[in-house]
């Protein structure tokens, strides 16, 4: 950016009030925060970021958002299984790709491929 929307853009940050809409996501101000390089990326941030690149994603290949996976790992812990109409797109999917939370500390990206039954799992 020139330097005097790069200051526009700090001055809007340092605002506590600011508010962007996004599709059906809403970020603050202390959202944005955290995608400074030392602070903890917060979910608002990732569905957001999902959420944008879904819209030219294939309709064979399915973006979860950040509660799905617990979602699904809270169920199967409590020995319910996944029921189909849970998550109806999941199963019509070639390709699921979702965000995983570690322990509140570490986000990492999971690609479950239903065609040849695999899971991989990306970290940086």
């Amino acid at each position: 950016l020139p330097d005097e929307l790069d200051a526009e853009v700090d001055r809007i940050l340092q605002d506590g009030n600011f508010t962007c809409n996004f599709e059906l996501y809403q970020l603050r101000s202390r959202d944005l925060h955290t995608l400074n390089p030392t602070s903890w990326l917060n979910d608002s941030v990732i569905d957001a970021y999902l959420s944008l690149i879904s819209s030219t994603t294939p309709p064979d290949i399915t973006i979860v958002h950040t509660f799905v996976y617990a979602a699904i790992w809270s169920a199967r812990s409590s020995g319910r299984r996944m029921r189909e109409n849970d998550y109806p797109n999941l199963m019509k999917s070639r390709l699921i790709l979702m965000p995983i939370n570690i322990g509140n500390t570490h986000w990492i990206a999971g690609a479950i491929n239903l065609t040849t039954a695999t899971l991989t799992l990306y970290d940086s």
